[in-house]
Parts: C-alpha cells; sequence; structure tokens
C-alpha cells in the first residue's frame, strides 16, 4: 500500500516488483492485497493519484494539463475520462469551482 500511495509514483509498478517486495508470489499478493483493501492493486493506485489530482485543482495553483502531467497520465483525454469516472465531474469543472 505505501509503494502505491508514493505521491512521486508517475507510474504503476510491476506486479512482479510489487511481489519481490512484498515477498510472496504476485497470485497470493493480488488476493491478499483485494481482500484487505477490496479493490485490485491497480484501482487503488488509480484512486489515489485521482484524490491527488483532485486536491491539486482544488488549490486553483495548476491547469488541468500540469495536474494530467504531473499525476502521471500522458493523454489528458484519458485522464479527464478517469477524473470523471471516480468523482462524476470534469477536472475542469473542479477547477472552475475555485
Amino acid at each position: 500500500m505505501r509503494i502505491l500511495s508514493d505521491n512521486q509514483l508517475n507510474k504503476f509498478p510491476s506486479i512482479e516488483v510489487l511481489s519481490k517486495t512484498a515477498m510472496m508470489s504476485s497470485t497470493k499478493l493480488k488476493s491478499r492485497f483485494k481482500q484487505i483493501y477490496g479493490m485490485k492493486l491497480y484501482e487503488f493506485y488509480n484512486r489515489h493519484r485521482l484524490e491527488q489530482a483532485k486536491e491539486m485543482l482544488s488549490t486553483g495553483k495548476f491547469s488541468v494539463k500540469q495536474v494530467g502531467v504531473n499525476i502521471g497520465f500522458s493523454n489528458l483525454s484519458n485522464f479527464a475520462k478517469a477524473f470523471k469516472k471516480e468523482f462524476g465531474v470534469l477536472p475542469k469543472e473542479v477547477l472552475k469551482s475555485k
């Protein structure tokens, strides 16, 4: 969980790296993680970085593009889609409300 919550992490680490760090098989890691946190590894990672994006946009100090790139999205359309799916609004709407 700590690795996936790292604010400096710009891309999802491989399952192999995560399982070696946790000292367990990838199958066991995936199943235990879901059991404890109620979601898959990538879902957790993605939710965390989208929460981070929402916080950044709420400050009004960053553009949607800056935030998307900062949290690791190279395609802003994908960022907007993921953000809307998670929060029900587009990133620019959060920015406008500030």
